[in-house]
């Protein structure tokens, strides 16, 4: 989970006992969270469904295939396939699925206290805000479509926009603002202008997917419209992984 990646940096500023292990009670409440559902039996049909997998391993976008193995569980995965195809799906799960629980199980009291004077937890929360500002529930929803299995899409992202809600609400909690990114105007405004691009290209992923899985007789061509719409939207939520 984030939390438990943060944890293990090396935090620059001094931290009280009673700090430390208040973050390490939220690594394990985010890390747990994150784990059952990466384990739920659906998330791996889901995901190779979901997402455009096949055809960013076609692409050869990192220095290494794509998986470690021709298994399909997640421990085949490399970790830049997995976080990319999550982003290109507009889910991004990897940067803040878990926060939600760990914070909404937590002391308010204590956490809010944490946030407002240690550094650390302040840039921890800023990373989750941006990595929210970059999921889209409403597009994630129509690749979520593409699970032909009723049950676990109903149940998978069922659990991805509960938690994406319990994040934002709880984050924008201790924050004191109303909506995200509202301390930062410039970035807001630098996603807003881009978004319908993205958006756009998103769709059209879509329609590419689908013809593709279905054997289109131009498979071909929609193979190439979907690499250059992975490219498209890389550039335009500014990440690969």
């Amino acid at each position: 989970g984030l939390f438990t990646l943060w944890e293990a940096k090396q935090n620059p500023e001094p931290m009280e006992e009673s700090d430390r292990l208040l973050l390490a009670d939220l690594a394990e409440r985010s890390y747990g969270a994150y784990r059952s559902l990466v384990e739920d039996d659906g998330l791996i049909p889901y995901f190779t469904q979901v997402t455009p997998l096949d055809q960013i391993a076609a692409l050869n976008i990192a220095s290494r295939p794509s998986k470690r193995s021709q298994s399909t569980g997640l421990s085949s995965l490399r970790a830049i396939p997995w976080v990319f195809a999550w982003s290109q799906a507009r889910h991004v799960i990897t940067g803040w699925y878990g926060v939600g629980a760990a914070l909404e199980g937590g002391d308010r009291t204590r956490v809010q206290a944490l946030y407002d004077r240690n550094p650390f937890f302040r840039d921890l929360l800023d990373n989750v805000q941006m990595t929210l500002a970059k999921a889209d529930l409403p597009i994630a929803r129509r690749y979520s479509q593409m699970c032909d299995d009723e049950g676990i899409r109903t149940r998978i992202f069922g659990r991805v926009e509960d938690e994406f809600h319990r994040v934002r609400s709880t984050v924008l909690g201790l924050r004191g603002e109303e909506d995200l990114l509202d301390d930062d105007p410039r970035i807001k405004k630098s996603i807003r202008l881009r978004n319908p691009y993205i958006d756009t290209l998103s769709y059209l992923q879509i329609e590419a997917l689908h013809r593709i899985r279905a054997a289109d007789e131009d498979t071909a061509l929609w193979q190439r419209v979907c690499r250059l719409t992975i490219k498209g939207i890389a550039a335009g939520l500014r990440n690969t992984g």
